[in-house]
């Protein structure tokens, strides 16, 4: 069995500052996927209103055309 291990402590500070690097990297990236997220949940809710607006008025025009159909039937 062999083991590699870091053999001086220039080998080891680097090793650390690459995972250091990694660990910055891997920060910026959750904290643009949590802003993008945040983005991405507000215009589902904007389109939400806006589906819900379509809708109220649909129910609005359906109303308006029972009535239409029921006066034109009476006729």
């Amino acid at each position: 069995m062999h083991i590699c291990t870091i053999k001086d402590e220039a080998g080891e500070s680097a090793l650390m500052s690459n995972q250091s690097q990694w660990e910055g990297r891997l920060k910026a990236v959750k904290s643009e996927i949590k802003q993008i997220k945040s983005e991405m949940k507000a215009e589902m809710g904007t389109q939400m209103d806006k589906m819900n607006e379509m809708g109220a008025k649909m129910d609005e025009m359906n109303a308006r055309m029972d009535k239409i159909l029921e006066a034109v039937l009476k006729k």
